[in-house]
């Protein structure tokens, strides 16, 4: 491998993990999106704060769902980065 395959492979690692790193930090945007829509549009629709509290526990229902499933997958594909550094380390 020559150096500029090399510096090719450095650059594309860290460009992966810009990557899953910004994808983390929109999963959490989403998150607070999806419970404060479904409080509003259920306070909205019911005109009640009590509307407002029942929408907001679903939305924080479809956000465990949603952004639950993203940051398992960015927590495992973590774990793998690390485990991979530390067998090169080896």
């Amino acid at each position: 491998m020559n150096v500029s395959e090399q510096k090719a492979e450095k650059l594309a690692k860290k460009m992966n993990k810009y990557l899953a790193d910004s994808l983390a930090g929109l999963n959490l945007v989403l998150a607070i999106l999806v419970i404060l829509t479904s409080a509003f549009v259920s306070a909205e629709a019911t005109g009640s704060f009590i509307g407002f509290v029942v929408g907001g526990a679903v939305g924080f229902l479809l956000a465990s769902m949603i952004c639950g499933t993203f940051a398992l997958l960015i927590d495992i594909r973590n774990e793998v980065v690390r485990l991979n550094e530390s067998l090169d380390k080896n």
